[in-house]
């Protein structure tokens, strides 16, 4: 304990939280902190997992961490010098920091160096080392700009200046943080830390065809205790919720008719898209009726041949032939009352009476000529 503070540490469910005064500036480096951990670390034999809490994050990306920044070498770089190693090899967990109000979460660091471990499915096995996490602010009363965008040590920057916290889960085999946006209660960063190798607990996730319009999954399996996705029940091929996803089909429509608009053809899918065509009628003709050419429907009658006179054999419409029909004669004048054509005499009965009648009558006259003749000579 100095004037500017004080290190303790407590107990709570297995876990020793031990807070070091970073006021105290020659502490980090003179070997008090060291030497607080260590008693601590003794007085508590059965603590299951070790968490240091300081106000100066080693591992940020704010200013303090910018090695650009004028006192870096008097201050962070100094403590991570003296302090990285010392946690490692004191077995902390996790280091809780901020200072610099922006959200850093480092790869497991053994001292100085960072082991990148392959966290896809959101666990470790087994870290050897220590996870820093600087912390940005639940009041959002200040945020400072990230300065070390390309830090050696980060696994995880956000500085999008939104209000967030961090909520820790922890059994005697591991624990587990997950980051909230307080906003919405959206989290953005989560991570598993295991004490003892996990055995996934395999759940099948079942098939789920996609729709038209919604998408499907494949089926995986997921751990019922870790909450890992993996391709196989048996777990070792590792996979995410978005690489399971299946597209959605999209609507397969037809054409459009004149009776309908266009309809998707996909069976369980009755989506339409616009309106039904517009039939376009075909002109009637001498034989057929206003016919769509589209849909092949009609509407009204057809228009009928039509003829110069009751004579005529040619359509004028169409140029359809039919069969001569019959001439009217009711004057006898051999001419048509109808058209005018010539009719043929002897084609014509009244023609062959009048040309029977008229040879007799010849023949008559010429009887009563001989006759005649032979009567004069006598």
């Amino acid at each position: 304990m100095t004037q500017t503070g004080a290190n303790y540490w407590y107990t709570y469910n297995g876990t020793l939280f031990m807070h070091l005064n970073m006021a105290d500036t020659s502490a980090a480096t003179n070997g008090e902190h060291e030497t607080f951990m260590k008693e601590a670390i003794a007085a508590n034999p059965n603590a299951k997992w070790k968490i240091a809490i300081i106000h100066n994050a080693l591992y940020s990306a704010g200013d303090h961490s910018n090695p650009n920044y004028s006192y870096f070498e008097s201050e962070i770089g100094k403590y991570r010098a003296a302090l990285a190693p010392v946690l490692t090899d004191l077995g902390i967990d996790i280091v809780l920091s901020g200072h610099d109000h922006i959200y850093v979460r480092s790869h497991i660091m053994n001292g100085d160096t960072p082991v990148e471990y392959d966290t896809a499915n959101g666990y470790i096995n087994e870290p050897d080392g220590t996870l820093h996490i600087a912390a940005s602010s639940s009041t959002g009363s200040k945020f400072y700009p990230n300065q070390v965008p390309d830090a050696y040590y980060a696994a995880v920057i956000n500085d999008e200046q939104r209000k967030s916290a961090i909520l820790f889960s922890v059994t005697d085999t591991s624990i587990t943080f997950k980051s909230y946006f307080l906003d919405d209660m959206t989290v953005f960063d989560t991570l598993t830390i295991y004490k003892t190798p996990h055995v996934h607990t395999p759940e099948s996730v079942d098939a789920k065809a996609p729709t038209c319009d919604k998408t499907g999954i494949e089926q995986h399996w997921k751990c019922s205790s870790c909450g890992a996705l993996f391709d196989d029940e048996a777990c070792t091929i590792s996979t995410t919720a978005a690489a399971e996803i299946v597209d959605a089909l999209g609507h397969d429509y037809n054409d459009a008719t004149c009776a309908a608009p266009k309809t998707c053809q996909r069976e369980g899918c009755d989506k339409t898209l616009g309106k039904p065509k517009d039939h376009s009628w075909l002109e009637p003709t001498c034989t057929d009726p206003y016919v769509c050419e589209n849909c092949g429907a009609t509407d009204g009658d057809p228009l009928g041949h039509k003829y110069v006179n009751a004579c005529a054999t040619t359509c004028t419409r169409c140029n359809d032939e039919r069969p001569q029909p019959d001439h009217t004669d009711e004057n006898k004048d051999y001419l048509c009352d109808v058209c005018s054509a010539e009719l043929e005499k002897d084609s014509s009965p009244i023609g062959i009476i009048i040309g029977i009648s008229a040879a007799a009558v010849v023949a008559v006259a010429v009887v009563v000529v001989v006759i005649i003749v032979k009567k004069r000579k006598v």
